[in-house]
């Protein structure tokens, strides 16, 4: 899960206009100055146009695919069936726990998501999670000032658990 919402925030990231704008900016200026100098020194017109053209569709085509995988979890059609995806892990994890706990801990489980997911998006669930303090490793509210609270707090799934105890 903590890998899920690590990819999330490195989608969210946005690139630096300015870096795009100038790199889209040298691009086309290379694209539509290269043809007069090849022109220039080369008798063949033909085979100019011909080098152009593959120059042109080559540079150009990896412009697009980069503008394609600067998004690549979004929802056009060329994305990654993240959804789908997630639904196939969520299935395999239920199989496992029914294998290893039985039929109760799996529908259990399947409850707990399910009650979870219709708070909010997984990513919604992950940033109130963080604003409550909530650490997924340890299951320990922390306070503002970074101790650790006496009061249970909720798991990943829902149930409570116990802080640990101060010695």
């Amino acid at each position: 899960v903590a890998a899920y919402h690590e990819l999330k925030k490195l989608v969210s990231t946005p690139f630096p206009f300015p870096l795009i704008q100038m790199t889209r900016t040298f691009l086309f200026f290379w694209v539509f100055t290269l043809p007069m100098v090849l022109a220039e020194d080369n008798d063949q017109i033909y085979e100019v146009l011909i080098l152009m053209f593959f120059i042109t569709y080559g540079f150009l085509g990896l412009e697009y695919v980069n503008m394609e995988l600067d998004d690549p979890y979004g929802d056009d059609p060329n994305d990654f069936p993240g959804q789908r995806w997630a639904e196939t892990v969520f299935e395999d994890v239920y199989i496992a726990i029914y294998k290893t706990d039985g039929f109760a801990s799996a529908v259990a489980l399947r409850s707990r998501i399910s009650e979870r997911t219709a708070r909010g998006s997984p990513l919604e669930n992950y940033r109130d999670d963080a604003n409550t303090g909530f650490h997924l490793r340890s299951g320990v509210s922390q306070s503002a000032s970074g101790s650790a609270t006496g009061t249970p707090s909720a798991s990943p799934r829902g149930s409570p658990r116990e802080s640990p105890r101060e010695t």
